[in-house]
């Protein structure tokens, strides 16, 4: 699903939560403010209000932090089928449709808006390598073993590793190996002792950064601020207790 889609499946779901949950507020509002209170219909629209408030606030919030995420900090909007995040030593991960396996990139060459990119989708060459399973970032070197593109009707087909590679990300160079220990000995001669995780667990530990916290921060101080001060309101008009007026006669001069 792309990124448009799953917008607007957002908006719809998130639409139909909010009819319920403003039927819901409303409600309890009402309940809890007796009537003739002042004020009593506006705190009760509040908190019909409230949370369709809350839906936009989200989805400006959203958009902010994917236009961001996606322009200039070179990663993924955070929904859809495409994960992408650059890696500590300038190369970057991308996986499409599925976890099990993506490609390892020079974005200098790749996916970029230079003349002279390659677009390919499953780029190979010197500072690429498609149908990537496992890696391991080691300051300027990345090992890692891939297999074949689009083979995942069973488990042994997305775990199948053919061939093993060690890029340097310095040199913009790419060394295959036929097995994973021909890779071990090349790694140890480079004072790298492997250890290859899943691709897709190496992409969420670079993926997230103080951004995307901030922006979470961004959504839920204020949402939860108004939520507080609306729910003081209807707990003030709850428990006002009017002030009975004491009228005092009015004594004729002598």
């Amino acid at each position: 699903m792309g990124i448009g889609l799953a917008i607007v499946s957002w908006c719809f779901k998130g639409t139909i939560l909010a009819t319920l949950f403003a039927v819901l507020a409303g409600t309890i509002a009402a309940i809890c403010i007796p009537r003739g209170r002042p004020r009593r219909t506006r705190s009760i629209l509040w908190a019909c209000v409230y949370p369709f408030v809350c839906l936009a606030w989200f989805l400006a919030v959203f958009v902010f932090q994917a236009y961001v995420n996606e322009a200039l900090l070179y990663r993924d909007a955070g929904i859809g089928h495409i994960w992408q995040t650059p890696l500590p030593n300038g190369y970057a991960v991308l996986l499409i449709d599925e976890h099990h396996d993506g490609t390892v990139f020079n974005p200098q060459t790749h996916f970029s808006n230079s003349s002279t990119s390659n677009n390919d989708i499953h780029p190979d060459g010197p500072d690429a390598v498609s149908g990537v399973r496992v890696i391991q970032v080691a300051g300027n070197k990345i090992l890692g073993g891939a297999g074949p593109i689009g083979q995942y009707s069973s488990p042994a087909s997305r775990n199948r590793i053919d061939r093993y590679f060690l890029l340097d990300t310095t040199a913009h160079t790419r060394t295959n190996f036929d097995n994973y220990d021909a890779l071990t000995q090349a790694a140890r001669a480079a004072n790298i002792d492997p250890h290859l995780e899943p691709l897709y667990r190496v992409y969420k530990r670079y993926r997230f950064t103080w951004f995307d916290y901030s922006a979470i921060a961004l959504f839920l101080v204020p949402v939860f601020g108004a939520g507080f001060l609306l729910a003081h309101r209807i707990w003030q008009l709850a428990k006002f207790t009017p002030v009975a007026s004491t009228s005092q006669e009015l004594r004729p001069a002598s």
